[in-house]
């Protein structure tokens, strides 16, 4: 089932900074991941969820030398791993979704084949919620979100 956020009641939809368009494509478990990681920025002081998202990515994706000896396929590998035991799936759903003005550039990947990847929050989110996790899949570990159950009646 897929919803607006526009059509959320009260003052939450002050919060979202998602792209209505994105809003429109979601699934009101996606929307509710998402928005547990856009609230912890009123309630954590200093916590900013670009800042965050960006943290995670440098992990598995900051460092060149090492992508190109692993490769990009390895470090998306670990990554999910991460987002698994960690419960991050709405951070990279935002990641995924987010304004394209929030994006932050890491670098460009060169491969094998000379094929020039340009690196960024938002790309490296794409790719990982498109190609290394089914729908299914990722509606499960929305529900494992931490403050999932406060936030899903919010969205009709």
């Amino acid at each position: 089932m897929y919803c607006n956020m526009s059509e959320v009641q009260g003052q939450v939809i002050s919060y979202s900074i998602l792209p209505e368009e994105s809003q429109k494509i979601m699934s009101k478990q996606e929307l509710t991941a998402v928005m547990c990681f856009l609230r912890k920025e009123r309630f954590v002081e200093g916590y900013t969820i670009d800042e965050d998202l960006f943290r995670k990515i440098v992990i598995f994706f900051g460092k060149l030398t090492k992508l190109h000896e692993e490769g990009l396929v390895r470090q998306y590998y670990l990554l999910r791993q991460y987002v698994i035991k960690n419960n991050l799936i709405g951070l990279f759903l935002y990641g995924k979704y987010m304004p394209s003005h929030k994006s932050k550039f890491l670098h460009n990947y060169i491969t094998q084949d000379k094929k020039v990847i340009k690196l960024s929050t938002h790309s490296i989110s794409n790719v990982f919620i498109e190609h290394h996790f089914n729908y299914e899949e990722v509606q499960l570990l929305c529900k494992k979100t931490p403050n999932y159950n406060n936030y899903i009646d919010l969205f009709s």
